[in-house]
């Protein structure tokens, strides 16, 4: 087992400032955490160019996650979860596919559209992202099998052709 990470007082707090402070600013003023207005301080918090706004939250997010690492892996296990992690690239690249769809068919957010509205497509797609991975676990279950089946069909070919040899270099000796 590792020996757990020492990290001081002082910044297990900054961190926890600092992830309350992003996620509250986040979800209260959006995307575009400096308007519209200000394109320019906007790219601190950019996603793309790795803004260092974003960055100092990352590292907070960071800290805690050491801090409270043995608190993190007595939570028991949520199923879903895990059938989602386990095609988690396949279940991101639906989620794109399924965003850009939704977008070109229902356009942006408005707030003139009802919440029960996006509440149902917010519950339908995560419905869809779970069917895709439910089938993409099913799919890498039997192709694991048949590679298994092949390989333990291989190696008793090869264990069976190794004896005919032997056999037959035993027959060709003379006696």
């Amino acid at each position: 087992m590792a020996t757990p990470i020492y990290i001081p007082p002082w910044m297990v707090a900054c961190a926890w400032m600092v992830a309350i402070v992003c996620l509250m600013w986040r979800h209260a003023v959006g995307q575009a955490p400096f308007g519209g207005a200000e394109p320019v301080l906007n790219l601190l918090f950019d996603k793309w160019r790795l803004g260092p706004l974003r960055l100092i939250n990352l590292f907070a997010l960071i800290v805690l996650v050491l801090q409270y690492e043995r608190a993190l892996k007595s939570i028991p296990p949520l199923p879903p979860l895990e059938t989602l992690g386990r095609a988690s690239l396949q279940v991101f690249v639906a989620h794109l596919a399924l965003a850009l769809l939704l977008l070109v068919w229902l356009g942006e957010v408005k707030d003139t559209r009802p919440w029960h509205v996006d509440a149902a497509i917010l519950g339908a797609s995560l419905l869809a992202l779970y069917f895709v991975a439910v089938v993409v676990n099913e799919f890498e279950r039997r192709s694991a099998a048949t590679r298994q089946r092949l390989r333990e069909r291989s190696a008793s070919l090869l264990r069976a052709g190794a004896q005919r040899s032997r056999a037959a270099i035993r027959r060709s000796r003379p006696h």
